[in-house]
């Protein structure tokens, strides 16, 4: 689209020309009290229109079928209710905005949206999508698949379509995540994006819910103000947990209806690592990737956070509580820990941002915070997605209308910066007829400081998976771990290279 914007401008532009040549400033009289005349004519200043950055293209695609891939399919999770292609209004915020959305993009390019399923068990495999491509049907234009998944279709040669190559897709744009297009290019090539079009990694990042009342019962200090002043860290969040956990029903020990500090997953603790500035890998000046997650930081957060996931007095991890309590509800967040923070026996939750709609029906208020800070010394914090609900942007290689993919692309995406975006920050942080300011400023916060890591992606030699495992068997020793995996770690990492070079 960039070639249409830029004669947009060049129309708008000659526009401004031909309307200034039309008039004339009149002289501007100043009578002083000596009756004496000074008779000047003012210039009036250069005013220079500001071009929008999404400028409707004037083409027509005579009706036709644009056919994206997407997830629609049931779940324990609110989010899952909502799809890309939804056709009817029902009065909900954010299901609306998606109707308005898909109606403005098919009214500005006279086209149908169509949807190819995607459903639970195509969020780690991608084959149907390889599928297509192999057997030369260009069905799908262009598809929003969840990372978990990607990496195969990444390093398979013509898969995908290089977005970079793409001349009528503009990845600058503000709908655009700059950090992911950043880390998606390797030697020069994107073959995925992540912006506002992408409607699940709305409520993919990671994020810590709070009870407001057992903050207030408890007399704790505000966790907004925290997030504030620069506070909020791991130290004070466990601080805060350890005082608020306690025995509720008297019976001396510890049981699943106790009020808990904080609960959280296994795989928390790579988000955590991320959330406290360390990164798994990094692009270097010669274009390369290297393995960067090795480190005494590594360490240090290791040995602070696991052995406190493992306090089974404040914490609550599924490793531990299923085999203490004997206790094994089917979804350990949506089943057990979501109703605990509901019944304010439980402070902190750390889950991702779409558990909010689900929680719109609370009785009593809660709070979003980002995870924490590893320390004070961090600058600023930092959030990561869950790879299982980031959803992100792909083109099939046997695409055979690229120019009107970019183009639906284009306007699909800047409609959803204006309405589904504000529409999800809105039903997540509202309930009991209130809106939670200081919550909506920690999602905005939270979407602008989104990174992304090419480790968390590709996962060479089970990176990530073996922080998961470090934490679910309470092993804080990152160096003895990590040893065991260096070498596949860096063999995987030059096979994907290897490959994208091709």
């Amino acid at each position: 689209m960039k070639t249409k914007r830029l004669l947009s401008a060049i129309f708008v532009a000659v526009f401004m020309m031909q309307l200034a040549s039309c008039g004339s400033t009149p002289p501007v009289s100043d009578t002083t009290d000596d009756d004496s005349t000074d008779v000047t004519t003012t210039i009036p200043e250069e005013t220079t229109a500001e071009m929008p950055e999404y400028v409707k293209p004037s083409v027509s695609y005579n009706g036709d079928t644009v056919t994206l891939a997407t997830y629609d399919y049931q779940g324990a999770w609110k989010i899952l209710s909502y799809n890309n292609l939804i056709k009817d209004e029902t009065g909900d915020v954010l299901n609306d905005s998606i109707v308005t959305r898909n109606r403005a993009v098919e009214a500005d390019l006279n086209v149908k949206l169509a949807m190819y399923q995607l459903g639970e068990g195509d969020r780690s495999n991608l084959d149907k999508i390889k599928q297509l491509v192999i057997a030369g049907d260009s069905k799908v234009d262009f598809a929003m698949v969840m990372s978990a998944g990607l990496a195969p279709l990444m390093t398979t040669p013509g898969m995908l379509y290089d977005l970079n190559a793409v001349s009528d897709l503009d990845l600058s744009a503000s709908w655009w995540n700059q950090n992911a297009n950043n880390e998606y290019t390797i030697y020069g090539k994107q073959y995925a994006a992540v912006g506002d079009i992408c409607f699940f990694n709305y409520g993919a990042p990671i994020v810590t819910y709070f009870s407001k009342k057992l903050v207030e019962d408890n007399k704790l200090d505000n966790p907004y103000q925290l997030v504030y002043d620069g506070k909020w860290t791991f130290d004070k969040m466990a601080e805060m947990a350890t005082k608020v956990a306690g025995d509720l029903n008297g019976d001396g020990k510890t049981d699943k209806d106790d009020i808990f500090g904080l609960a959280v997953e296994e795989s928390t603790l790579g988000y955590s690592l991320i959330t406290s500035g360390v990164r798994f890998s990094e692009h270097t000046k010669e274009g390369e990737i290297k393995i960067t997650v090795n480190t005494e930081r590594t360490v240090d957060i290791c040995e602070k956070l696991i052995p406190f996931f493992h306090d089974d007095d404040v914490t609550l991890l599924p490793a531990v509580f299923r085999k203490k309590f004997n206790f094994y509800p089917k979804n350990n967040y949506s089943d057990y820990y979501m109703p605990k923070l509901m019944e304010n026996t439980l402070l902190f939750f750390q889950n991702q941002l779409h558990v909010a709609l689900s929680l719109r029906e609370m009785e009593n208020d809660f709070g979003i915070l980002p995870l924490p800070k590893f320390d004070e010394g961090q600058k600023d914090y930092i959030s990561v997605s869950n790879t299982w609900f980031s959803d992100h942007l792909i083109v099939p290689g046997n695409n055979t209308k690229l120019d009107r993919t970019a183009d639906v692309i284009e306007c699909m995406s800047y409609y959803s910066q204006q309405h589904i975006r504000p529409a999800f920050i809105d039903s997540a942080i509202k309930y009991k007829s209130l809106r939670d300011e200081d919550s909506a400023k920690m999602i905005e916060m939270t979407f602008d400081t989104l990174v992304f890591d090419s480790a968390f992606l590709f996962d060479w030699g089970k990176i990530t998976s073996t922080f998961t495992t470090m934490a679910k068997e309470n092993n804080a020793n990152f160096a003895s771990t990590y040893a065991k995996f260096e070498t596949v770690i860096a063999s995987e990492l030059e096979t994907t290279l290897k490959e994208m070079k091709k």
